[in-house]
């Protein structure tokens, strides 16, 4: 993952005008976790200690006790009853205003793998997974932030075979958006 996190660096860096900044320490995640009594996950250490809120394509991958509400992991996860109460994680948003959060419930089926929450619904709740694991969903947002695999993810099936195999490993088979 380092390399993929290299790249992300690459581009926050070129863009000075986002006022991007270097990951948290492990200390500041956990503190943020546990204020959520959420779990961390490993991929967790690595992606914030890295990045910590950038904007990236149309959306942005979010960060800790950021200043900017729209690039903050706090904003969101506060936003309504539902995020709170759920052990999920914003991790990213969409450009407009609707978020990717990752499962970090340890006894949950689902435990690390990247959903979609439409924030404009009236129903608050996981509308489908996007990504097997954070590392797959950073790639695929590094890879594919523009052009047209963006509109084969995560909508098209063959593509999402291709892309993240381990996607059809997760027993929420109700949750895939080509159902």
């Amino acid at each position: 993952m380092k390399a993929v996190y290299d790249e992300i660096l690459k581009i926050g860096n070129s863009r000075p005008e986002l006022k991007f900044e270097n990951g948290i320490s492990i200390g500041e995640l956990n503190l943020v976790l546990q204020s959520y009594n959420l779990q961390p996950n490993e991929d967790l250490f690595e992606y914030f200690g890295t990045i910590n809120g950038i904007i990236i394509g149309p959306g942005a991958l979010l960060g800790i006790k950021r200043d900017l509400p729209f690039l903050s992991v706090e904003f969101y996860k506060n936003l309504n009853s539902f995020i709170l109460s759920e052990k999920i994680l914003p991790i990213a948003s969409d450009g407009t205003g609707n978020i990717y959060v990752l499962i970090l419930d340890k006894s949950d089926i689902r435990y690390g793998s990247v959903y979609f929450i439409d924030l404009h619904s009236t129903s608050f709740c996981l509308e489908y997974v996007v990504a097997s694991s954070l590392a797959k969903f950073i790639e695929f947002i590094l890879k594919f932030h523009h052009g047209e695999a963006l509109n084969k993810w995560p909508y098209n099936k063959k593509f999402m075979e291709e892309f993240d195999s381990d996607l059809f490993k997760i027993k929420d088979a109700h949750l895939f958006i080509w159902d």
